[in-house]
């Protein structure tokens, strides 16, 4: 079975299979995540074998960084008929600018129960 002739790359063929590459080649080394201090430390630095300075070997790294404390915004106050409001409501207006809730992160023994954990999706 004779396959066909196949034709050499054309410039423009070319140009635009090099293009798409480098653009896939740039936007997986711009996406990747960032690398914590820790890792790119080179293996010259690191400390010595029993002396460190962080968690435990055998501990999860902790992801959560705890930012500045969320303060009330005053200003929600002065909302029309804003003491009419049930409680919660007016605590989600307070703090709706909140972004990090570190109380809610941070709760092991909320799902500590005898029952276990159960999941509705």
């Amino acid at each position: 079975m004779a396959f066909p002739c196949r034709r050499a790359l054309t410039a423009k063929t070319l140009a635009c299979l090099l293009v798409g590459v480098s653009f896939l080649a740039l936007q997986q080394w711009f996406l990747q995540a960032p690398r914590s201090p820790r890792e790119e430390r080179s293996p010259q630095e690191e400390t010595p074998e029993g002396l460190t300075d962080g968690p435990a070997a055998g501990a999860p790294p902790s992801e959560l960084v705890p930012g500045p404390p969320c303060v009330a915004n005053a200003s929600a106050n002065a909302t029309a008929d804003f003491e009419q409001l049930p409680a919660r409501i007016q605590d989600f207006l307070r703090y709706r600018h909140c972004r990090h809730f570190p109380l809610l992160w941070d709760a092991p023994a909320k799902c500590a129960g005898g029952r276990g954990v159960f999941l509705l999706l």
